[in-house]
């Protein structure tokens, strides 16, 4: 019983080490892509087309306040042009959250070329 329990156990882990090693990351590559088009249109987007032709905050149109994403297109911008002051002005949480955008791009190019090498290599 033993032994067959241990055969079925050596199964199970080398067939999960094959499905993580050689199934690429979909979900991963979906936010990748999302990601970079933020990041791409912040760099490309004139200011005056931002300033003037966005939408008014459905959230502070009807209660007043502003919503916790109100001003991130405005201060992605801002970043994407070295004005941190102003994007901080616009919104408080919009530099830390570029840099994860960042760093998660970072991440996820190391993460390709270890994928693609192991792929071509082995």
């Amino acid at each position: 019983m033993q032994s067959r329990l241990s055969g079925l156990h050596f199964l199970f882990v080398n067939s999960m080490r094959y499905r993580a090693s050689y199934y690429f990351n979909i979900p991963a590559a979906v936010l990748f892509v999302i990601i970079s088009v933020i990041i791409t249109f912040t760099f490309l987007i004139p200011d005056d087309l931002i300033h003037n032709s966005l939408p008014v905050c459905e959230y502070k149109a009807s209660n007043g306040k502003e919503c916790s994403a109100c001003g991130l297109t405005r201060s992605f911008c801002e970043i994407s042009k070295g004005n941190l002051q102003n994007a901080e002005r616009y919104n408080s949480a919009s530099i830390p959250l570029f840099s994860a955008f960042v760093l998660y791009q970072i991440l996820f190019i190391a993460y390709l070329i270890k994928y693609f090498r192991k792929k071509i290599f082995i």
